[in-house]
C-alpha cells in the first residue's frame, strides 16, 4: 500500500514530539463511530508499539449503537469514558476524526493539543497545534492513522485489520459513498488480513427492541416531500439511531434526501443524508442547526445535535422547527406531506 510523504513526516513530528516517561491520550469524538474507532486504535498502537508510551483511548457520551459496541469487544479495543481521566495528566494529546471546538468532543482546546487527525474541514481553533493532518479527499481518518501505522513499519493483527476494515466499510458504505483512491488502497490491502468469523460477529450484532421501537416510531411519522423524508425517531436509547435510519431510509425509492431527529436524555441528535454526490450536507446542516446547536459533515452525509436544556423549545417543537428549516434550505413546500405509512 502507497504511504505518502505527510505520512512520512509524522514519524519525524512523534520521534521530535515525544520523550521517555510521557502519558499519551488519544481523544475520540463524543459518541464515536467505527471511522473514530478505528484511528484511535491505529494511534494507540503506534504510540505504545513504537514508542513506548502508555497510552489511554477515551471518548465522550456513550458507545451507543450495537455493531461500535461489537467491533469494540471483538477486536480487543481499549475504551475508557472520557468522565472517568483527567486530562491534566496526559503529556501527549490526540484528537482523531474531530477538532477541539467543534463540539463533539471532550477536548474543548483550554488543555493543549498536539496533534489533530481528521477529514472534515479544518476550524480556526487548530491554528497553534504543532501538527494538524486534515486530509479532505480521504473517506476516512482510519485510512490516514492506517498509513502512519505503515509508516512506522508496523504489522496489523488480524483483529486490527478486521477493525479498519469494518471502519472504512461503515464509513464508505463499501466504497460509495465519498471514498477516494486512498480508501481504494487501504480496503484491499486490508481485506486479506481480515478475519472474517469476527466481521460477520460485527455486522449483525445483535439489537435491543428500543432499536426497533425507535425504527417504528419514525417509519409511521414520517413525511414525504417530493424527493425528501423527514421524520423524528422520538426517545432513542442511542445517539447512533438517526444516522442509522437516516442511512437507511434514504434505500426508499425515489428518495434523494432523509431528514432524521431523535432524543437522547437531554439532547436532540439529527442527520441528514443525500445520494446527490455534489451536494453540500454539511454546509446545509449548519443553516439547520444554526443559533441553535452545532453541526457538520461532508458533501453526502452531516449531523448535529443541540442541548435542550439551553433552549426554549421541548423536544417536539425543535424536532419541527429543524425540519422546517431543512425543507425551506431545499426549497420544498411543507404543505401538502405525504405520510409514508398512510392513517388508516
Amino acid at each position: 500500500m502507497r504511504i505518502t510523504k505527510r505520512s512520512e513526516e509524522f514519524v519525524d513530528f512523534l520521534k521530535g514530539a515525544l520523550r521517555p516517561g510521557m502519558r499519551a491520550l488519544v481523544a475520540l469524538h463524543d459518541n464515536p463511530d467505527p471511522d473514530c474507532i478505528a484511528a484511535g486504535l491505529c494511534m494507540s498502537k503506534i504510540l505504545t508499539a513504537a514508542y513506548g508510551v502508555p497510552c489511554v483511548i477515551a471518548y465522550g457520551g456513550i458507545l451507543g449503537r450495537a455493531e461500535n459496541r461489537q467491533m469494540a469487544a471483538s477486536c480487543g479495543i481499549p475504551l475508557v469514558r472520557a468522565g472517568t481521566i483527567k486530562k491534566e495528566e496526559f503529556d501527549f494529546i490526540v484528537t482523531v476524526d474531530s477538532q477541539p471546538g467543534a463540539g463533539n468532543t471532550f477536548v474543548d482546546g483550554r488543555r493543549t493539543v498536539n496533534a489533530v487527525i481528521d477529514h472534515h474541514r479544518r476550524l480556526p481553533t487548530t491554528r497553534a497545534i504543532p501538527w494538524v493532518d486534515i486530509r479532505l479527499k480521504y473517506g476516512a481518518t482510519g485510512t490516514i492513522t492506517l498509513e502512519y501505522v505503515l509508516a512506522h513499519k508496523l504489522d496489523l493483527t488480524a483483529k486490527e485489520a478486521t477493525a479498519l476494515f469494518y471502519a472504512l466499510k461503515s464509513e464508505t458504505q463499501d466504497l460509495g459513498r465519498e471514498s477516494g483512491a486512498a480508501d481504494r488502497r487501504a480496503y484491499f490491502f486490508l481485506f486479506s488480513q481480515v478475519d472474517f468469523k469476527l466481521l460477520y460477529e460485527i455486522v449483525y450484532a445483535e439489537l435491543s427492541r428500543d432499536y426497533f421501537r425507535a425504527l417504528h416510531h419514525g417509519l409511521q411519522h414520517a413525511r414525504i416531500y417530493n424527493d425528501a423524508l423527514v421524520t423524528s425517531l422520538d426517545e432513542i436509547d442511542t445517539p447512533d439511531s438517526v444516522a442509522e435510519a437516516a442511512d437507511r431510509l434514504l434505500r426508499l425509492k425515489g428518495i434523494k434526501w432523509t431528514f432524521v431527529t431523535g432524543r437522547h436524555n437531554d439532547r436532540a441528535y439529527f442527520s441528514i443524508r443525500t445520494s446527490y454526490r455534489d451536494a453540500n450536507a454539511g454546509e446545509l446542516i449548519q443553516q439547520v442547526a444554526a443559533d441553535l446547536g452545532k453541526g457538520g459533515g461532508h458533501e453526502m452525509i452531516a449531523g448535529g445535535r443541540v442541548d435542550l436544556t439551553k433552549i426554549k423549545l421541548d423536544y417536539p417543537q425543535l424536532a419541527e422547527e429543524l425540519a422546517a428549516r431543512f425543507l425551506r434550505a431545499l426549497r420544498k413546500r411543507s404543505a401538502g406531506a405525504e405520510l409514508l405509512e398512510p392513517e388508516k
